[in-house]
């Protein structure tokens, strides 16, 4: 699997951005991403984060579709927290230097 370039936000830990692989499961908050058309990419608002080509943040029933479809998988469990320290987080994720500036929003994407 080719490694890109994410930032795993969790509570009350310091951000992940080794290999998938090694992640930390539980706890996650938000991960940022290279996205090629919009600079960076926040996946939020989880149940569960799943990865593919990219993170995605998914409901139940989108993991149950994610594990039953052959290759390796990396499952990550999302928190529910309260709302100032999540809108932190987001935040920090969202202003992150070690990522390129946003460029634009995806379609359905709102500004926070």
């Amino acid at each position: 699997m080719e490694m890109h370039k994410f930032k795993i936000f969790y509570d009350g830990q310091e951000p992940y951005t080794g290999d998938p692989q090694t992640a930390p499961v539980l706890g996650v908050l938000c991960i940022i991403e290279i996205d090629k058309d919009h600079g960076r990419r926040l996946v939020t608002n989880g149940d569960y984060y799943v990865l593919r080509e990219r993170w995605y943040a998914v409901d139940f029933v989108g993991l149950v579709d994610y594990l039953v479809q052959p290759g390796w998988k990396k499952v990550l469990i999302g928190r529910l927290i309260d709302r100032e320290e999540y809108y932190k987080a987001i935040h920090q994720a969202e202003t992150d230097p070690d990522f390129p500036i946003r460029t634009g929003w995806a379609q359905g994407e709102e500004k926070l």
